[in-house]
């Protein structure tokens, strides 16, 4: 899975944010976005700042392989994942981050 590897890529380039994408679950990939979700406002203001954005961007570029922008939003606790794709190319991704593909 390449989430791990994402939270590992963190850790090392910034052990403060660490600990917010802990928190964070993924729920969807949309072409090269990657949507992120975090539980409270505060999380998602850490997570828009642009230094940590770029570090969060650098590190799923070196988990993936591939650049892909990271977008952060507020959902509640106990929604679960969804994903969609615009192609197949991003199917082995959603497979690795333990998501599903939903028209």
């Amino acid at each position: 899975s390449q989430w791990p590897a994402f939270i590992a890529q963190v850790k090392t380039l910034n052990h403060s944010l660490f600990s917010l994408v802990r928190v964070m679950r993924l729920v969807e990939v949309h072409g090269d976005t990657v949507r992120v979700g975090v539980a409270f406002d505060f999380h998602l203001e850490r997570a828009q700042e642009p230094k940590n954005r770029l570090i969060l961007e650098q590190a799923l570029f070196a988990a993936v392989g591939k650049p892909l922008r990271l977008e952060a939003v507020v959902v509640p606790a106990d929604s679960g994942p969804t994903f969609k794709a615009e192609d197949d190319s991003l199917q082995p991704l959603l497979e690795n981050f333990g998501g599903k593909i939903v028209e």
